[in-house]
């Protein structure tokens, strides 16, 4: 098969054997860098403090992915979400441009100035293009990144008025939502969060860059809670058919009960994720919301 751009592994939802930015390497590769489990004391603690929401107040609105679910809302490599229903308002991750994020978000009718707090998955382009834009808009939020994020952004999303907050460990960014704490990974650094419902955990991803099986499985180290959904890039742009279905049997003997595998998965990990699923596969793509009712 001839190397593709990411471009064009968007366009033939193929696998991504050469991206113009990033190397992707296949899972089996990363998952030894992320295999480190969360010390109990952290575990306990975040126990404590986490409170269950109600999943029926849950709503997650994809706002940026190469998929397209909403054919008026611009489709382009990188990921989204808005995260509401909880004790606070999240929007996850920005997307790479940021006329088409801005673009996006107010199509889907969403005021900036109603998050409480954007959380950044990795620092990769795909994932913050649109940060410093979004600041235009509000800048009274705290940016809660992993700490490898380079100085220079953190200074700049200081300079823009917000407040940063730096996470390495494990630890709760609000009364229902945890985050995996910094994974370390050879292409790069990642966390992922956990919404904590009364119906199970919703784990949102990036990349996973760190191995998708790890992300689930650290996410049910900290909060003790079978996993309600998985969604979000899952990085298998790279990988082939048995790999990719030997990872979907992994997750869902790990108890996941929905997926929504998006941006960076890839064209046929997402037809593979939705054999092993069936109904309990959700199509994900920019302009997709999901609320309770996706939930069976």
């Amino acid at each position: 098969m001839e190397k593709m751009t990411r471009r064009e592994a968007i366009v033939q939802g193929g696998r991504l054997l050469s991206g113009s930015v990033v190397l992707a390497l296949p899972q089996g590769v990363l998952s030894a860098c992320s295999a480190s489990k969360p010390d109990p004391t952290t575990v306990a603690q975040i126990r404590k403090n986490v409170q269950k929401a109600s999943l029926d107040g849950i709503r997650l609105t994809i706002v940026y992915d190469n998929y397209r679910f909403n054919e008026e809302l611009q489709a382009d490599w990188g990921f989204s979400c808005l995260v509401e229903g909880l004790d606070r308002t999240l929007l996850f991750d920005t997307g790479r441009y940021h006329d088409a994020f801005v673009s996006n978000l107010f199509k889907l009718g969403i005021d900036p100035k109603s998050i409480d707090e954007l959380v950044l998955s990795h620092d990769h382009p795909d994932h913050v293009g649109g940060a410093l834009k979004f600041l235009e808009f509000n800048s009274s939020v705290t940016v809660s990144l992993v700490r490898s994020f380079p100085s220079g952004f953190k200074k700049s999303m200081q300079e823009s008025g917000a407040d940063v907050a730096e996470i390495e460990q494990a630890t709760t960014i609000s009364r229902n939502v945890v985050s995996t704490g910094e994974m370390k990974d050879i292409v790069r650094n990642e966390h992922s969060l956990v919404l904590v419902t009364d119906q199970g955990g919703i784990v949102l991803t990036g990349c996973a860059h760190p191995g998708i099986v790890e992300i689930v499985e650290r996410s049910v180290a900290l909060t003790g809670q079978e996993i309600l959904l998985v969604a979000g890039g899952f990085h298998l742009m790279s990988d082939y058919g048995s790999s990719i279905r030997n990872i979907a049997l992994k997750l869902r003997d790990l108890g996941v009960r929905h997926v929504a595998p998006t941006h960076c998965s890839g064209g046929e990990a997402r037809q593979i994720f939705s054999a092993v699923f069936g109904e309990r596969f959700l199509n994900g793509g920019v302009g997709r919301v999901i609320t309770a009712g996706d939930f069976i």
